[in-house]
C-alpha cells in the first residue's frame, strides 16, 4: 500500500542472497573468523562469565554482519531509495537500541543499533553514488540533529553492551570484508541486473518475498508499481 518504503525489501532479498550456499560458505570462512578471533581476544580477559560474553558477542554479531550485509546488497541493488527509506523508517525508533532478546538461557542482539547502520549506509551510498552527495549530506545531517535531539536513557543503560560490540575494530573489518564478498553484485547504475529469482529460489526465502521482489531497475515509480502489478498478477493466474 505504501509504494515509497518498497525499496526495503531489498534489504530482505539481500538475506536470501547472504543464504545462498557458496555466499554463505565464504562467510563462514572468510568473515566469521574474524569474529571467533575477536571473541576470544576479549574473553582471554574476562574472569567470570566467560560462556555467556562468548556467546552474547558471538552470535549478536553474526547477527549484525547478517544485518549490515542485507543493507549493503540494498544500497547496490535498489539504490539511494534504499537509504532514504532505511533512514526515515529507523527515525522514529531509539537510534541506540541493541534489539536485544532471550535466546534460551542467553541474550543476543539481533540488530545494528539503528544510528551505526544509518551512518555506515551513508557513508557507503557516498562512495557509490558521488553525484548524489548534497542529498546524502542533507540526509546525514538530518539524521544527527534527530538522533542528538531526542537521546534515550538506552545509551546510558546499556553504555558497556554498546561499546562493547560497537567496537570500530572489528565492525570496519567485518564491513570491508562484506564489501568485497559483494563486490560483484551490480549496482544500480549497472547494465546487469542480478538474477534475483535464481536468489531466491536457491535460498531459503519466503515465497511472498519472491512475489515482491520485482527487480530494482532504474526506473520511475509508476514504472515501478506497474511492473508490480503486473509480476502480481502473474502470480495470481499462476497459482489458480
Amino acid at each position: 500500500k505504501e509504494p515509497l518504503v518498497w525499496p526495503i525489501l531489498a534489504h530482505e532479498i539481500g538475506h536470501a542472497y547472504l543464504l545462498l550456499p557458496e555466499i554463505n560458505e565464504k562467510i563462514e570462512k572468510d568473515l566469521a573468523p574474524v569474529i571467533s578471533e575477536t571473541v576470544r581476544s576479549i574473553c582471554e580477559r574476562v574472569e567470570r562469565g566467560r560462556e555467556n560474553l562468548e556467546y552474547f558477542l558471538s552470535r549478536s554479531w553474526y547477527q549484525w554482519l547478517m544485518e549490515i550485509g542485507a543493507d549493503l546488497f540494498a544500497l547496490k541493488r535498489a539504490g539511494p531509495s534504499f537509504v532514504r527509506v532505511l533512514a526515515f523508517e529507523l527515525m522514529a525508533s531509539d537510534p541506540f537500541s541493541l534489539s536485544l532478546i532471550r535466546d534460551g538461557p542467553w541474550i543476543v542482539s539481533t540488530h545494528p543499533p539503528p544510528d551505526l547502520r544509518v551512518r555506515l549506509i551513508i557513508r557507503h551510498s557516498l562512495r557509490e553514488f558521488p553525484s548524489l552527495s548534497r542529498s546524502m549530506s542533507a540526509l546525514e545531517e538530518l539524521w544527527k540533529r534527530e538522533v542528538t535531539s531526542r537521546i534515550s536513557n538506552t545509551l546510558e543503560e546499556r553504555r558497556e553492551l554498546y561499546d562493547l560490540l560497537c567496537s570500530n575494530k572489528i565492525l570496519r573489518s567485518l564491513e570491508a570484508k562484506m564489501v568485497n564478498l559483494l563486490g560483484e553484485v551490480a549496482c544500480l547504475e549497472d547494465a546487469s541486473i542480478l538474477p534475483l529469482e535464481d536468489i531466491l529460489s536457491s535460498s531459503k526465502f519466503s515465497v511472498t518475498g519472491a512475489l515482491l521482489s520485482l527487480t530494482f531497475e532504474e526506473c520511475s515509480t509508476e514504472d515501478f508499481v506497474n511492473k508490480l502489478s503486473k509480476k502480481i498478477r502473474q502470480e495470481v493466474l499462476r497459482r489458480g
